[in-house]
């Protein structure tokens, strides 16, 4: 089974999106990010002068997968939700949660393998993070500012994720959220307007 970013595949979807693309349009592909995607591979994909990062998933092209294939699925198709969702949010809505520009994708489907398709952040992301010694207090400030910043505009919009994903998201939110915050409780370098 062939595995990658199909010419047509990626056209039709940017097209649906709005970009203006000519049948006759130069394309090539490169991988990046190896080991960087969960279980999909991550492609630069360019078309003519434009670039674009293409993030593909096909639990079914990996051997010893077989029971996970329904939960990749799920992943893949929620975080496609998520963005399409997102991009439909005010400019200043966008601007505040910092999301990377969405530029289409297809859910994973039976035979047919999960595409989402982004903005190329290539040259402009850190890439020297120390694994090992941790991320450091102004990091995890934004951090925790973009998962305010992201609550406090789901909660205000009219225009909620489908039931199921906002159950599931709100689950993984708060959880976690209660996690970190009980953790920090004891930090001394985290002041008490910074705690509520």
């Amino acid at each position: 089974m062939e595995f990658g970013p199909k010419r047509e595949d990626i056209l039709s979807l940017l097209r649906e999106e709005g970009q203006q693309i000519n049948d006759d349009a130069d394309f090539s592909c490169q991988r990046i990010g190896e080991g960087k995607g969960f279980i999909s591979l991550i492609y630069k994909v360019n078309v003519d002068a434009l670039s674009y990062v293409v993030k593909i998933t096909n639990p079914r092209a990996f051997e010893g997968l077989a029971e996970e294939v329904n939960v990749i699925d799920k992943v893949h198709n929620r975080e496609v939700n998520f963005y399409r969702w997102a991009s439909k949010l005010s400019e200043n809505d966008k601007k505040e949660l910092k999301l990377p520009q969405f530029f289409g994708g297809r859910h994973c489907n039976g035979d047919k393998e999960g595409i989402f398709i982004m903005e190329d952040f290539t040259g402009r992301m850190v890439n020297d993070i120390d694994w090992l010694s941790g991320f450091s207090v102004d990091l995890v400030k934004e951090i925790l500012r973009s998962v305010v910043s992201y609550q406090s505009i789901y909660l205000r919009l009219d225009s909620k994720l489908p039931a199921g994903d906002k159950k599931a998201i709100n689950h993984a939110f708060c959880f976690q959220t209660k996690l970190q915050l009980d953790a920090m409780e004891d930090k001394p370098w985290i002041s008490k307007a910074e705690k509520r």
